[in-house]
């Protein structure tokens, strides 16, 4: 089966980048050495999370939001939109995006 999913940007924020699709949303999270990125079928709802946490923080009891950076180093590459493709550099890598299928290289 062939898949054949095209992503359009909604939204470029200083430390991240918002896409949907047909049936679903895409976040990317620009994290120091980490790239976050999280893909949500539309009416799915996410429970919270508790294996991630900020070092020197206690994790709540009730846990955390998973897509929270609270307490995360942020960074906020240069982000380059291009008919059907996303650049961006983040920590010495360049990134390319491809927004049919989201195929990262």
């Amino acid at each position: 089966m062939k898949f054949k999913h095209q992503f359009i940007p909604v939204e470029f924020g200083p430390f991240h980048c918002v896409f949907v699709s047909e049936d679903a949303s895409l976040r990317i999270d620009f994290l120091e050495h980490m790239l976050r990125v999280v893909i949500l079928p539309d009416g799915a709802a996410l429970t919270p999370t508790w294996s991630v946490c900020p070092a020197g923080e206690e994790m709540p009891l009730e846990g955390r939001d998973k897509l929270s950076t609270d307490g995360m180093a942020l960074v906020s590459p240069n982000v380059t939109l291009s008919p059907g493709m996303l650049f961006f550099t983040l920590d010495g890598v360049r990134f390319s995006v491809e927004l049919c299928n989201f195929r990262i290289t």
